[in-house]
């Protein structure tokens, strides 16, 4: 059962997927895993503040260490719905 969806590319424009679960890969090789933007709302900054743990946007001064890919963890109702399906038998004809 797949929990994950595909990688996507990010164009370091700012947090595509505030809110979600996500993981994501830095320049340095590191896979950050949790909610996106989530911990920045609490702290009081910007999910794209340099201050963050979880820097989207390429900052001048941060420039070796952003995140260019991530994915987004698909709820758990919709694996078990994409297992269900790839089980059906195939149809039929008469």
């Amino acid at each position: 059962m797949t929990e994950w969806g595909l990688w996507i590319e990010h164009d370091g424009k700012g947090c595509p997927c505030v809110g979600m679960w996500v993981q994501a890969l830095r320049t340095t090789g590191i896979i950050a895993e949790g909610i996106a933007g989530s911990q920045c709302a609490a702290k009081g900054f910007s999910p794209d503040s340099p201050a963050s743990a979880w820097v989207w946007i390429k900052h001048p001064d941060r420039t070796s260490d952003w995140f260019i890919r991530y994915r987004i963890r698909k709820p758990r109702g919709m694996a078990i719905l994409e297992a269900i399906l790839a089980d059906l038998p195939a149809p039929v004809t008469a």
